[in-house]
């Protein structure tokens, strides 16, 4: 019957009304389990049945209502399934699953904060996408390797938009599919030609007959070889095609957003959540979903010793080191975060040294506290001798009796009062 007529992936996505690179997305995501690819014609299709095709429709209807392209209702307070931005000049709106979004930018956050006193006074003034790359790259150090952060950090010259970035990843998926099933073929080919092997080894008698199929086999199997080794160029070909447009893609979209004129704070959280969606929805958008659910962990500790030395350096009329080095201690005292008071004791030794190390002279007197937070991370993470740790508990030693010298000092202008 006609109605049983097997469709191509493309036919369905018509079919259904929704675009071919969604489907593809909904495939790799696992929200519709798809037909195994086959080799119609040589090339990789699926073929969905009636019943695939009717379970697409219910995970559009699931994702969307109707109309074109808006998203589901949510309960109040609660993630949605799918969040979107504004629809594409094809009018299919682009979609990120809330939940990964968020993940995203709790990465993000917990990254630059640890690492804002090397990024925090370069990246929210960079101006041009090499002056934004040298701000990051600092990042690299603290998380090699980590594939959200790379396509930031990548030099390429290819202008790429999402379509654009959608389309190659499409092909590649494509070609993907293509060698996963000739990996397949290719090693049904070799487990023949070994068959086919050890029957000729075996036979007695018409040796020519079983040489003969042998051969064939094995002509099947060099086919299949070559077309596999033909395929890895063009994938890893593609692969950096890919790369390249959405390090461009992701690094205009940051800088647009840092050299916006909207009066939004550069500050961790909405890079973090700037961060986040790239390539997937753009840098405005995710900024913007993620500030509807600010991360509850936040301010992590990290970025708290940077607020701690800011505020000081900035209440330090004189500006010098030891302008800061004596403010300091009432300034941990009172904290009421009791694991960031103690850390910073624990450390003293090391802020001490860090402050020391900055030059308040040369540097631009507002990114002082940037460089020595940097500093400080950087000493804390170095492996300690004994020598080391005997002298910062001496160090934690005397910061502690002069916090409890201010306190007695201040109980006794107290009592002094009348």
């Amino acid at each position: 019957m006609a109605s049983d007529r097997r469709l191509t992936t493309e036919e369905v996505a018509q079919k259904v009304h929704i675009d071919r690179v969604t489907l593809q997305e909904w495939i790799r995501t696992q929200r519709v389990r798809a037909p195994k690819p086959v080799i119609r014609n040589g090339r990789s299709v699926r073929l969905w049945s009636p019943r695939d095709v009717k379970l697409v429709r219910e995970v559009k209807a699931r994702t969307y209502r109707r109309g074109r392209g808006r998203k589901r209702q949510a309960s109040h307070r609660e993630p949605q399934g799918f969040v979107e931005r504004a629809k594409t000049r094809g009018g299919r709106p682009e979609e990120i699953h809330a939940q990964t979004l968020l993940n995203h930018r709790e990465q993000f956050l917990g990254l630059l904060a640890q690492g804002w006193g090397d990024v925090g006074w370069a990246l929210p003034r960079a101006t041009t996408i090499e002056a934004l790359r040298a701000a990051l790259s600092p990042l690299a150090r603290m998380m090699p390797g980590w594939y959200r952060l790379t396509p930031f950090l990548r030099e390429t010259t290819q202008e790429a938009s999402r379509s654009d970035i959608q389309k190659t990843t499409g092909a590649l998926n494509d070609l993907l599919t293509r060698r996963s099933v000739l990996q397949s073929e290719l090693q049904t080919a070799k487990d023949q030609v070994a068959l086919a092997q050890g029957a000729l080894d075996g036979a007695s008698t018409d040796k020519e007959t079983w040489r003969t199929e042998h051969g064939r086999r094995t002509t099947v199997r060099d086919e299949r070889q070559l077309a596999w080794d033909r395929l890895g160029p063009q994938c890893l070909e593609l692969e950096a095609t890919r790369d390249d447009q959405v390090a461009y893609y992701v690094q205009h979209e940051l800088l647009a957003f840092i050299t916006s004129p909207r009066k939004h704070a550069r500050n961790p959280p909405n890079l973090a959540g700037a961060m986040a969606g790239l390539p997937d929805v753009s840098a405005s958008y995710g900024f913007q979903q993620c500030a509807k659910e600010p991360s509850s962990g936040w301010p992590f500790s990290t970025y708290q010793i940077f607020e701690l030395i800011d505020d000081t350096w900035s209440q330090v009329g004189r500006n010098t080191k030891d302008a800061l080095l004596q403010a300091l201690p009432a300034t941990i005292q009172a904290l009421q975060v009791e694991h960031v008071r103690t850390q910073l004791e624990r450390d003293w030794l090391c802020l001490c040294e860090a402050i020391n190390d900055t030059d308040v002279e040369v540097e631009d007197r507002a990114a002082v506290p940037y460089r020595i937070v940097a500093t400080f991370w950087k000493k804390c993470a170095v492996p300690r001798t004994q020598e080391d740790i005997v002298r910062a508990e001496m160090a934690q030693r005397d910061l502690l009796e002069r916090q409890r010298a201010l306190a007695t000092s201040v109980e006794v202008n107290l009592l002094s009062q009348p």
